[in-house]
């Protein structure tokens, strides 16, 4: 049985009540009827579908006639956020792109003009200095194996995913099963627990992200013998020293102050493979 929000537009029947003066020519729109002193914006967009923004050089658009403001992100002083609510923080985009465009017509400048004719003559003089980067085409490419991140903060391009998933413990594992799931997530609560051969061989044959928590990584790292050479680095042991912060790819962490003590310890790190 579906159940319906009152009072929301989402799943209900709604009546539209101004179709009459739209259809008639009679609706007013804000650009009817401006009020003295309206200014006019148009954006500069990125022409590559994914780019590194090397420079931006407003300096031609900033002088042109009717020209009230050149903006670009480092202007704005605005936190990066994410649309949606379920959408990871590493998600998070400027209003304006900043060092990267990740998509063909992603706004990174705005001119404010006297005109809109003078803010459209204007956006043609910024001048974008971009380095084209890999693009990706393929959904199903991008979602798996990708060559490329779009946020490098992020394990994936997979931004969120719907379904309910499925937990059972990993003894029961059947050999081939992880090619069922999009991704596997091994939570070690029992401490040196045997992990069946199928499930390790699985997991470290598998290109679908493999996430592990806890304890009895020790298993996975020694069942191959090219593990460190493959991965960048190998377990070594715990560290049992007071830990307060965590830093990936750059990005800060938080941990819980009731769980500071002690991370793993990792050897052979080769920084070009251990992302």
């Amino acid at each position: 049985m579906q159940t319906l929000t009152p009072g929301s537009i989402l799943g209900n029947a709604v009546k539209r009540r101004e179709d009459a003066r739209l259809i008639t020519g009679a609706g007013r729109y804000v650009d009817d009827r401006p009020p003295p002193g309206t200014l006019h914006a148009a954006f500069v967009r990125s022409p590559l579908a994914h780019a590194t923004i090397r420079n931006i050089d407003v300096t031609a658009a900033a002088a042109a006639p009717g020209v009230v403001a050149v903006l670009t992100a480092a202007d704005l002083h605005l936190p990066d956020r994410v649309g949606f609510q379920m959408v990871p923080a590493a998600f998070a985009r400027p209003r304006l792109a900043k060092d990267r465009a990740r998509f063909a017509g992603e706004q990174v400048a705005l001119v404010v003009a006297e005109s809109r004719e003078a803010a459209a003559d204007a956006a043609q003089l910024v001048h974008l200095d971009l380095e084209p980067m890999t693009v990706l085409t393929d959904p199903h490419a991008s979602r798996h194996s990708p060559p490329v991140l779009l946020f490098s903060g992020h394990a994936s391009n997979l931004a969120g995913h719907f379904g309910a998933p499925a937990a059972h413990p990993v003894a029961s594992y059947t050999p081939g099963e992880l090619s069922k799931y999009p991704a596997v997530i091994y939570v070690g609560s029992t401490y040196d627990e045997p992990l069946p051969s199928a499930f390790l061989d699985d997991a470290l044959a598998s290109s679908k992200p493999v996430i592990w928590m806890y304890d009895n990584i020790w298993q996975l790292t020694s069942r191959d013998g090219t593990f460190a050479s493959d991965y960048g680095w190998m377990w070594s042991g715990f560290d049992t020293s007071s830990v307060t912060s965590v830093t990936y790819k750059g990005t800060a962490l938080t941990r819980s102050p009731a769980n500071q003590a002690g991370i793993m310890n990792y050897g052979s790190l080769d920084q070009t493979k251990a992302t």
